[in-house]
């Protein structure tokens, strides 16, 4: 609950807030794979896997901490309302290869 400030001025524990009437900082993110399959024989198949996080190394900002008991701290992970810059995870390339019989 809310509070009981709320509860009787409102006439609601959640206040007169509308849903979805704050937004946080978007995400752009874009991942990508490519993959190819290969018949070595008739019965042995391989599969070539190349998959990139994180493709355009696009920066990104945290989202809002919205606890109250952080308030006050100032560490970089927290304290209430400071997005900080978040580099969405470096760009990350993953190559696999499986060979299915």
């Amino acid at each position: 609950m809310n509070a009981p400030y709320a509860n009787s001025v409102y006439n609601t524990p959640w206040g007169n807030a509308g849903r979805n009437t704050l937004r946080d900082s978007d995400t752009n993110l874009a991942n990508f794979q490519v993959s190819k399959d290969t018949n070595v024989t008739e019965r042995v198949k391989t599969r070539f896997d190349a998959s990139f996080l994180n493709v355009f190394n696009h920066p990104n900002y945290t989202s809002v901490d919205p606890y109250l008991d952080d308030a006050g701290l100032t560490q970089e992970t927290t304290g209430f309302g400071i997005p900080s810059l978040w580099d969405g995870g470096a760009r990350t390339i993953k190559f696999g290869l499986k060979v299915m019989f």
